[in-house]
C-alpha cells in the first residue's frame, strides 16, 4: 500500500495520522491487548495499577506545588521555571529546608522574603547548611 489509503490491508500500510490509527483499531481492541499479553484480565489489572500509580503523583504534585505557594509565598509563576521541585521528597528535602528558611525569616536573620526556590532546595545538603546553618550558629534560632 502507499500508507494513504487507510484500508488497514497489508504490511507497508503506514498511518499518517491519529484518526487513521484509530479507524483501523476500531473495534479490534481486545485483539491488541490479546497482542500484547496473553492474559486480558492481567493487562486490565496491570491499567488500573498504573491509573492508581498516577493518581497518587498527581497528588503529590499538587502537595508541592501548594505548599511552594501557600507556605513559602512562591509565586505560582516560578514553579515551571524550577521543574525539579516536583522530583524533591516533601519529608526529606522541602519541609525540613523551608522550616529552616520560615524559622530565618521569623527571626529577621534572611529579610521579609522567602529566597528564591533555587537557592532552597539545589544546593547540596553541605552548602546549604553553610549558607542558611553554619552561618546562624550561636544566633537564638528556636524559641
Amino acid at each position: 500500500m502507499d500508507g494513504g489509503g487507510g484500508d488497514g490491508g497489508g504490511a507497508a500500510y503506514n498511518p499518517h495520522t491519529v484518526e487513521e490509527v484509530f479507524r483501523d483499531f476500531k473495534g479490534r481492541r481486545n485483539g491488541m491487548i490479546k497482542a500484547l499479553t496473553t492474559d486480558v484480565q492481567e493487562f486490565y489489572r496491570l491499567c488500573d495499577t498504573v491509573s492508581q500509580v498516577l493518581d497518587e503523583q498527581k497528588l503529590l504534585v499538587k502537595e508541592k506545588i501548594e505548599f511552594a505557594v501557600n507556605q513559602m509565598n512562591w509565586p505560582l509563576k516560578v514553579v515551571p521555571l524550577f521543574p525539579q521541585l516536583l522530583g524533591y521528597s516533601m519529608e526529606k528535602r522541602i519541609v525540613p529546608r523551608c522550616n529552616v528558611i520560615k524559622a530565618l525569616i521569623a527571626k529577621g536573620l534572611l529579610g521579609s522574603e522567602s529566597p528564591s526556590i533555587p537557592c532552597v532546595l539545589a544546593y547540596t545538603n553541605e552548602a546549604f547548611l553553610k549558607r542558611y546553618v553554619m552561618k546562624h550558629v550561636g544566633k537564638q534560632l528556636v524559641t
